[in-house]
């Protein structure tokens, strides 16, 4: 019986030989992931399901990944961290990422602000992961974030749900899943250098609309995709969500096994899908055709091409995020920037801390990033959600007027980065350097000219 990957990987923790969109089966979950958002509410329900000193299901396969509400002086956002502090230390779990310079009962700013590298705090859950080594091929991750998805990046089934579910799960190791129907995305041809993965999800969002895609497995594949870095590959996973589906995956190739097995040693089974599987739908693409795009308020759906938005006058660009501030992300701001000053308020938020010290040794002609980006009078903040999600009034790069934004980041609901009236038009690191340049929405290829796409794989 063929099946897709995600099928596959379905049936494998079901204990299942086959399985079929639309049944219902109970998984073994390989890891459950949480952070300081959602981890407090999801422990305070497996304690009162469960029983207070109940233990986990395997401590082993816990990761708690604070990174959302972190550089802030606010009382809520710290208790947070005292209880996901409290909670790893009874359970005894291996993988808390703890951002141990947030003391309890000091509402200051914590310190050291400028470096959290120093610590056990990784940064933003879903770049933070891969890093870590906790993603693996063929395996089942549960997160209570919408964005885990980003993980299928590797080959895993990855996907988000609420705090009851991952309650459940803390306490048992199971979960049950509806089998998701597949649509498939191939990218065929070469990735021009003017473009990034964010211009590819954005396309496909746009295409397919902000629910076409609800609850499915969106699979994609490509001989330009795979052409591409780790990282670019885990910003189109990263935004399947923001078509509803229910995870984003891509086959593995050797670049992803070799990038896994440099940080585990624990084994692990890709598998892949047929070559008779069944999709709702296979859309393909002629990616050197494609250009530079974006996405308008109020919905990432909202598609249009940067060259046709010039008028757009902005007031921020926001680099950063777990979707925008990869490293290759940050070097394509910074061969953007190289030379040259912004013109308009430009904030530059890592993804973790590997990629903040990377920061310090990647050069770009005889400079390194951090150079280059402080050089055009860009703010750097740590590695962090920052304004991605709002946070509190103190979050770094927050916005608290109703502004234009251009951002790397997934998401552009009202409200999203702080302020309800705020607009924000999601583009790739590379249109949103080149906008920080001349204050409007702009087509890189109008600043700079690259002989190749930066997140090539060589």
């Amino acid at each position: 019986m063929s099946m897709t990957i995600t099928e596959k990987i379905i049936a494998r923790h079901a204990g299942r030989d086959a399985v079929r969109p639309g049944e219902k089966v109970w998984c073994n979950v390989d890891m459950l992931m949480t952070h300081d958002v959602c981890g407090p509410g999801t422990i305070g329900i497996f304690e009162e399901q469960f029983g207070k000193d109940a233990k986990v299901f395997d401590p082993q396969r816990v990761v708690i990944l604070p990174d959302h509400y972190i550089f802030t002086a606010d009382p809520k956002a710290h208790r947070n961290i005292e209880i996901l502090r409290d909670f790893a230390k009874r359970q005894n779990l291996p993988y808390y990422y703890d951002p141990d310079f947030m003391i309890a009962g000091d509402n200051s700013v914590p310190k050291p602000y400028a470096d959290p590298r120093k610590t056990s705090y990784a940064g933003v859950c879903h770049a933070a992961l891969p890093e870590k080594g906790h993603i693996r091929p063929g395996e089942l991750m549960i997160g209570t974030d919408s964005h885990t998805c980003t993980a299928g990046a590797f080959g895993m089934f990855a996907s988000g749900m609420g705090n009851t579910d991952a309650a459940f799960i803390l306490g048992t190791g199971k979960t049950w899943l509806l089998v998701p129907p597949s649509m498939k995305f191939v990218f065929h041809g070469q990735v021009p250098p003017y473009l990034m993965a964010k211009d590819l999800i954005l396309h496909v969002i746009g295409e397919v609309g902000f629910s076409g895609a609800t609850y499915m497995a969106m699979e994609f594949a490509g001989e330009a995709l795979m052409s591409l870095n780790i990282d670019e590959r885990c910003t189109v996973p990263n935004m399947a969500i923001e078509a509803g589906g229910k995870n984003g995956i891509i086959a593995p190739d050797e670049l992803a096994i070799e990038y896994v097995k440099a940080r585990t040693d624990v084994p692990f089974e890709p598998v892949y899908s047929d070559p008779d599987a069944t999709y709702v739908k296979v859309l393909e693409f002629d990616t050197d055709k494609l250009e530079p795009t974006v996405a308008m308020p109020h919905s990432p759906d909202r598609r249009a091409l940067a060259r046709e938005l010039g008028d757009v006058t902005l007031d921020r660009s926001y680099i950063g995020s777990c979707t925008g501030g990869k490293l290759t992300d940050l070097l394509a701001a910074a061969k953007v920037l190289n030379g040259k000053t912004v013109k308009i308020d430009t904030f530059i938020v890592p993804g973790s801390t590997e990629t903040d010290a990377r920061m310090d040794e990647v050069m770009v002609d005889g400079k390194t990033i951090r150079q280059v980006l402080t050089g055009a009078g860009c703010k750097i903040g740590p590695a962090n959600c920052a304004a991605c999600l709002g946070g509190p009034q103190d979050t770094f790069g927050r916005a608290n007027e109703p502004i234009k934004v251009v951002s790397t980041t997934n998401r552009n609901f009202p409200g999203r980065m702080g302020h309800k009236e705020a607009g924000i038009y999601l583009a790739s690191p590379l249109t949103a350097a080149a906008s920080a340049l001349t204050g409007k929405i702009t087509d890189p290829r109008d600043v700079v000219k690259l002989d190749k796409p930066v997140g090539l794989a060589v």
